[in-house]
């Protein structure tokens, strides 16, 4: 493209109408040779000098535009996708960097010159995709903020958590991107979030439900289905913890499951779980609520101690080294149910 303009001319040493030229040329970065845009101006006062000329500036924006390029061909973030996330959230280039643990320069460089490797890449991807991402990063990088800073930018984070209800699903998916194919770390099942939340929605409707209890019943909800179908109800998959089975990933955020969190008598912190009347029901098979009906009526007036220690005594958590994942081969020696 080209079109004229007033500039300043060096080879005429003064201001009079020049070509602004955008051509596409070819660069070699990092071994890889890329197409990008280039800009410059050309005088035709000058024409000997056929390769035109460009400012301090336009230089920049050019090595700019072609390490984009790059950047594009090797799918990472491009410098204008990096300012575009930083804005999202309100920060400054030294707070986006302090906030991911990095250098105060880190992100200035890479929105001006600077190619980003693929771990720092991944790394902001997580910023632009996940606010609750962002949110565990402040709480963890707090001491590089200052207090007003730090309330203020959290206001801002449960703003954007609240208005993204998908945010906890994604969330939780993350975990589960090792455990997409059928086997019996699932139960044979692909995580189901419609029927996990649908779940526990239902058992929170019948009884009084905190947390720790929601837990355990999950894990016998999905082993004595594996037992009697093949397969779990809800594909979660369950390591073995201090407290008995737990599932593998942050279930309490997801937007849909509703709680309220305060302290005991004893200074510890629980989450009552409450029914949410908005949950679709009907994703469960009448197969899946016999099962939780059959739970619930053998375990469901248990304490959380109570259930804790009665699972301990399960072979599939007695077979089992501390942090592996609970196989469903074991739901063959279930207690009867």
């Amino acid at each position: 493209m080209k079109k004229r303009v007033i500039e300043y001319c060096p080879y005429c040493e003064c201001e009079h109408e020049l070509d602004y030229i955008e051509k596409l040329e070819s660069i070699v970065i990092k071994k890889v040779e890329v197409e990008y845009e280039s800009h410059y101006y050309f005088c035709d006062k000058h024409p000997e000098e056929d390769e035109g000329f460009v400012t301090g500036k336009m230089m920049d924006e050019n090595l700019l535009r072609a390490r984009n390029a790059y950047r594009k061909k090797h799918s990472l973030l491009t410098s204008e996708e990096i300012i575009d996330i930083r804005k999202r959230y309100g920060f400054s280039q030294v707070e986006l960097s302090k906030l991911l643990g990095w250098g105060g320069a880190t992100i200035s460089r890479y929105e001006t010159k600077q190619i980003q490797d693929e771990a720092y890449d991944e790394l902001l991807k997580q910023v632009r995709d996940n606010p609750m991402f962002v949110y565990k990063s402040l709480l963890r990088h707090k001491d590089s903020f200052s207090s007003d800073r730090f309330e203020i930018i959290k206001s801002r984070l449960n703003e954007l958590i609240e208005q993204n209800d998908y945010l906890g699903r994604e969330l939780l998916s993350s975990y589960y991107v090792a455990y997409n194919d059928p086997s019996d770390s699932n139960g044979f099942t692909k995580l189901n979030i419609d029927k996990l939340i649908a779940c526990i929605s239902y058992m929170a409707s019948k009884i009084e439900l905190y947390k720790t209890k929601c837990m355990k019943l999950l894990w016998y909800i999905d082993f004595v289905s594996f037992k009697e179908r093949d397969e779990s109800v809800t594909g979660l998959v369950y390591c073995h913890q201090d407290y008995g089975a737990l599932p593998i990933g942050t279930i309490m955020e997801l937007n849909e499951v509703k709680f309220e969190s305060k302290f005991n008598d004893e200074g510890y912190e629980t989450f009552r779980i409450y029914p949410n009347l908005d949950v679709d029901l009907s994703v469960l098979s009448n197969e899946d609520y016999e099962i939780i009906d059959r739970i619930l009526a053998k375990l469901g007036d248990m304490k959380s101690k109570e259930l804790v220690d009665y699972m301990h005594k399960e072979k599939a958590y007695r077979n089992t080294q501390p942090k592996q994942v609970i196989s469903f081969k074991y739901a063959k020696d279930l207690n009867d149910f």
